[in-house]
């Protein structure tokens, strides 16, 4: 009669041991769907994300306080792809306030380049964070794009936008 209690010690710990294989397994299940979500965010290229929009603006996020949050007004330095003419004066960007996919652009004070489809109301950055691309300093800070390096020269990145927007090197 003393291996009984013996019995029930070892299928205790037994017991609290798969519990806790179980809850880790499921952690690193959730870890590995988490990563993949987020390297599918950030595995976009350049050529991609011009593909994808139908505007790319280089210019100046305008702080309009009291404005819809929803929205935000981006003043233009250059027009690399989309609206001509009246449109290039401002443009309405749709601000996802609170998603950690996107950039909340009113907390930006330096230029954008920002790759964006039309929306009704706005234009949608196209590919989460790696859409709106922040410049200090002349540097645009590229590391969300997958073929290009963690930062470089605004000049050279809008150059590179350019040859892909215009292969054959027209207007």
């Amino acid at each position: 009669m003393w291996f009984i209690p013996a019995c029930n010690y070892w299928d205790s710990i037994a017991m609290k041991y798969r519990v806790w294989f179980l809850a880790l397994s499921t952690i690193v299940v959730l870890l590995g769907v988490c990563s993949a979500a987020m390297a599918r965010l950030l595995d976009v290229s350049l050529s991609e994300l011009v593909a994808q929009s139908d505007v790319i603006v280089y210019g100046v996020v305008v702080n309009e306080n009291g404005k819809n949050q929803g929205t935000i007004a981006i003043t233009p330095k250059t027009v690399l792809k989309g609206a001509k003419g009246e449109d290039e004066k401002r443009f309405i960007v749709c601000n996802i306030v609170g998603n950690t996919e996107s950039l909340d652009l009113r907390e930006v004070h330096q230029p954008v380049v920002v790759f964006a489809k039309k929306n009704e109301d706005c234009l949608m950055p196209v590919h989460g964070i790696s859409s709106t691309i922040v410049v200090n300093k002349g540097l645009a800070a590229t590391a969300s794009i997958v073929d290009q390096p963690t930062q470089q020269s605004i000049s050279e990145f809008l150059k590179r936008i350019r040859r892909i927007v215009n292969p054959d090197g027209s207007s």
